[in-house]
């Protein structure tokens, strides 16, 4: 490996690691902005789709789909935004450190799902890991009583994580990252939208807000740095590095999101012995799933080149 060679890979992995960190940052926002679920999810993709739309153009990644692409996407982006919707309402019936556990989940579904979806042989060590995820998701649940509304929200909103991931494999075959997200979210806030009205029917009140100039701001810089900044960082890093490399990272981000709830909202006060040992139980599986995962993954790249 040349110099240019190493010092581009450290710039890849620097930016992954930066995309990382700053996801570790969404439970937060959505603790802090006083706006519903709903309306968090509806201004973040407001304006995340505003912005991709503009980088879109700055950069020339925009590409043309046909109608029935868009309707494939489409249907993606209706789970991508019940996901986001159940993800903050974890987190408003718990906390930030419990919403984001639950999120750690997603290894455990996808060890299910992903055979009954793509055809690939179960793997029997992975079952064992997506056991031991969830003794300590169960652990967290049967200890934090109060919060067990936010963590069956939670959980439900790591299924859906898993199903639409296992789903964009086979679309970024066919498109570019950047066409996916743009048109999944841009359909999950047309999605959002048309629920609206009939959501306000049946609770018989009116779901809309109108967010003060503190919450714009949140909601400016949770769009940008959490969501905006992170992807295109993420997508340049993998020019450079492996697929093993940037599974095994990601999986740091509940980590970051856990220590900056508890020093930024201070939620160690709320947190029991019992929650710290399951999360770490939940990690250390979802750690040991990314580094099979990885390897296997780099034998058969070995076995092709």
């Amino acid at each position: 490996m040349t110099g240019t060679e190493q010092s581009a890979k450290r710039r890849s992995l620097f930016y992954l690691h930066i995309s990382v960190f700053l996801w570790g940052f969404t439970g937060i926002f959505g603790k802090v902005i006083t706006l519903n679920a709903t309306m968090i999810v509806w201004y973040r993709l407001l304006i995340t789709v505003v912005m991709l739309f503009i980088l879109s153009k700055v950069f020339k990644r925009h590409e043309r789909i046909t109608l029935k692409q868009f309707y494939q996407l489409a249907y993606v982006g209706f789970w991508v935004c019940f996901h986001w919707l159940l993800f903050y309402a974890a987190i408003k019936y718990s906390n930030a450190s419990v919403g984001i556990s639950c999120i750690s989940t997603v290894a455990v579904f996808t060890t299910f799902l992903e055979p009954l979806m793509t055809g690939k042989r179960f793997n029997l060590l992975n079952l064992l890991l997506a056991l031991s995820a969830a003794a300590g998701m169960y652990m967290i649940y049967n200890v934090q009583e109060f919060y067990r509304t936010g963590i069956l929200l939670g959980l439900f909103a790591a299924l859906l994580s898993s199903y639409f991931t296992i789903l964009n494999t086979r679309l970024i075959r066919i498109h570019n990252s950047e066409t996916v997200t743009f048109y999944e979210l841009l359909s999950a806030f047309i999605i959002l939208s048309i629920l609206f009205p009939a959501y306000s029917f049946f609770v018989q009140e009116s779901v809309f807000q109108i967010p003060d100039f503190r919450d714009i701001m949140l909601l400016i810089i949770f769009s940008l740095f959490c969501t905006v900044i992170p992807f295109n960082l993420a997508t340049k890093s993998l020019k450079h590095i492996s697929a093993f490399t940037a599974n095994l990272s990601v999986n740091l981000e509940p980590v970051y999101g856990i220590i900056a709830a508890i020093l930024i909202l201070n939620e160690q006060k709320e947190l029991t012995l019992p929650f710290y040992a399951g999360s770490t139980l939940i990690l250390l599986s979802v750690v040991i799933y990314g580094i099979i995962n990885g390897r296997q993954f780099m034998k058969t790249r070995t076995n092709k080149d």
